[in-house]
């Protein structure tokens, strides 16, 4: 029996070029972003493959499966080119980006010696830090400035001059910094307003990671949070977002800082089966967390920039795929499913190119 078929195609977009230089700026120079980094300049240098990319390495199909139409991704939608990134970031402790590599550890000296020059010539801009926030560490390279509205206005100075000096046409931000202390929203969070109020009274409740988001969405530069502290989940950043005009998503990889970036999971999993008999999974996972993470570090920036140029704003959910706690851009849940995650993910990509979303329905 034929399959039924969408009565109309989708309107594609009107998506504005990656044209130019896109920046790429991370509070947070430590292991996630220097490997992160490392790896894009390695890559570009014919060194390695971005491999853990989706946006460089997957493929997309587009319509049936007969059609035979499986581009690549980077070659369907049009994404900034690797070569067109620029890097830069914020650090309390290290100077650049070669010395952050070196003091984190991830990579080995023979991967980082021929890449060595330009890493060093990354240079972090002092950070915005409170070690009451994040204990373990002790900031050496911060503003020595005390007000947090004035901690605001100086992070949008960095971005404004990092912007120019680097003749960027654009620029996202994806928090790679550490942990902050836990914390619940407070009445400061409510709306754009309070948390301005909040700022300029210095109030206890607003963290870095949260003068970060704002200042980054006062500059138009779309925001991802790869930690699962408050921050773009918060409502007057999501308020702040649409109102602006600016994309937003989170939050969350995944970094045990107890065991550093190599580890070592067990997971036993209960199962049970046909007339209720019982099974078990063990999974012996040896893990390198910012070698997984920094592929999503890349996409989420490069998704993020084509979410901008096509007019996108608020809570791009369709990332979810790339987040341990996604967050929801309505009122339902938010969606934890990785292969609905997945699907969702290429059909936004292909409605917004104008292609069919696929349901895998067809017969075959």
């Amino acid at each position: 029996m034929p399959q039924d078929t969408p009565s109309s195609t989708p309107t594609a977009l009107d998506i504005a070029p990656a044209t130019g230089k896109l920046g790429v700026l991370t509070p947070g120079l430590g292991a996630v972003a220097s490997t992160f980094i490392a790896g894009v300049v390695a890559a570009r240098q014919g060194l390695t493959a971005p491999i853990g990319s989706v946006s460089q390495m997957a493929h997309i199909r587009l319509g049936a499966r007969d059609d035979d139409r499986n581009p690549l991704i980077r070659e369907f939608v049009p994404l900034a080119e690797l070569d067109d990134l620029v890097f830069g970031g914020w650090d309390p402790i290290s100077a650049n980006v070669l010395e952050a590599a070196r003091t984190a550890g991830v990579l080995e000296e023979r991967d980082l010696a021929p890449l060595s020059a330009e890493l060093e010539g990354i240079v972090g801009m002092d950070a915005v830090f409170d070690q009451r926030w994040v204990k373990k560490l002790d900031g050496v390279r911060v503003k020595d400035i005390a007000s947090k509205w004035d901690q605001a206005q100086a992070l949008i100075a960095d971005i404004e001059r990092f912007r120019t000096e680097n003749d960027c046409d654009r620029l996202v931000m994806v928090w790679c910094g550490s942990t902050e202390a836990y914390q619940e929203p407070s009445a400061v969070h409510d709306t754009v307003e309070a948390f301005e109020a909040g700022l300029r009274a210095d109030d206890e409740n607003i963290s870095p990671s949260q003068i970060y988001v704002y200042a980054a969405l006062m500059s138009d530069v779309p925001f991802a949070n790869g930690a699962p502290n408050l921050s773009v989940d918060l409502p007057c950043m999501i308020e702040l977002a649409g109102t602006l005009g600016v994309p937003i998503a989170g939050k969350d990889f995944n970094y045990y800082p107890p065991r550093g970036d190599n580890k070592e999971g067990w997971d036993n999993i209960d199962i049970f089966g046909w007339l209720g008999y019982p099974m078990q999974i063990k999974v012996d996972f040896l893990c390198r967390d910012s070698i997984l993470a920094a592929p999503i570090v890349l996409d989420l920036a490069l998704f993020l920039d084509l979410a901008h140029r096509a007019g996108q704003s608020g809570v791009q959910e369709w990332l979810s795929f790339y987040l341990k706690a996604p967050q929801a851009a309505g009122e339902a849940e938010a969606e934890h499913d990785l292969f609905i995650q997945q699907t969702k993910l290429k059909n936004t990509l292909r409605e917004w190119m104008g292609e069919q979303p696929v349901t895998h329905s067809e017969a075959g």
